[in-house]
């Protein structure tokens, strides 16, 4: 409950872009790069207290009404992913940023999703123009499953359950799927525990008719004991959101040896 709290107290602090007059792709590395430095450029204005500074990143139209403000409660911020919107010289910018909770105090990741758009060769954050929320597309998404009555990606299993690990142990967790489709489909989205899960899939676009993977990495070192998470991950352009669950039990090698037999 904290972490969403988090994320709506920190939704002021959207992460704007700028680039340099490039012209790139935004698929081509050489722009996916320069957006991130970009981000990371406007977060040190932000905990500066340079909005003037941080406000050069907003798109025009939007410069004069959109006030950055500093969050207290944030310690870090990172990049996690660039995602092209096919069709639209616009991206959408997965932002972890690091928020200390005093509950439980210690910093966790909230997840942010904001949209960049290129103008004149140079890319702003639109604040007027958010990606849509959570709750709206899984709405929409499941809305349209179900006039469909059929899934167009089908996964070999939607639960990976990982066994007995000894806790520090990293794991890594593949979810195998097939895309039903006569289109390329690509993994458009995916929100799992930041603080513990990363997604490692490489190929996120899968040809019409081949199969492809979900791959996460798990860090059993905050774990203890049982554990089980729900991953939402959604798919482009066909819009369909699929739930996968990982579970398993984390011990440590003492508690693994007590109750190893013949020991």
């Amino acid at each position: 409950m904290h972490r969403w709290l988090c994320c709506l107290a920190f939704w002021t602090l959207a992460v704007p872009v700028f680039g340099i007059g490039i012209a790139e792709d935004p698929n081509s590395e050489a722009s996916a790069k320069t957006i991130e430095d970009r981000v990371m450029q406007y977060y040190a204005a932000v905990q500066s207290n340079d909005i003037s500074g941080a406000k050069q990143f907003v798109i025009a139209k939007s410069r004069n009404t959109f006030f950055p403000q500093m969050d207290s409660k944030l310690v870090g911020f990172r990049v996690a992913e660039v995602q092209p919107e096919p069709g639209k010289d616009s991206v959408v910018v997965k932002v972890l940023c690091q928020v200390m909770v005093a509950q439980v105090m210690q910093a966790v990741d909230v997840a942010q999703y904001v949209r960049w758009k290129r103008d004149s060769g140079e890319w702003y954050f639109d604040p007027k123009d958010p990606p849509k929320p959570l709750a709206t597309l899984i709405k929409e998404y499941r809305g349209k499953r179900h006039a469909a009555g059929n899934r167009n990606v089908e996964f070999e299993s939607e639960t990976h359950n990982f066994g007995v690990v000894v806790k520090g142990t990293t794991v890594q967790i593949k979810f195998v799927f097939a895309n039903k489709t006569t289109q390329d489909v690509r993994v458009d989205r995916m929100f799992l525990q930041e603080q513990v899960m990363k997604d490692a899939t490489q190929n996120k676009v899968v040809p019409a008719g081949k199969k492809g993977e979900i791959v996460i990495t798990l860090d059993t070192a905050p774990l203890y004991r049982e554990f089980e998470h729900d991953i939402l991950v959604l798919f482009e352009p066909i819009q369909e959101a699929v739930q996968l669950k990982v579970k398993g039990k984390v011990f440590t090698a003492k508690d693994l040896e007590a109750y190893r037999p013949n020991s």
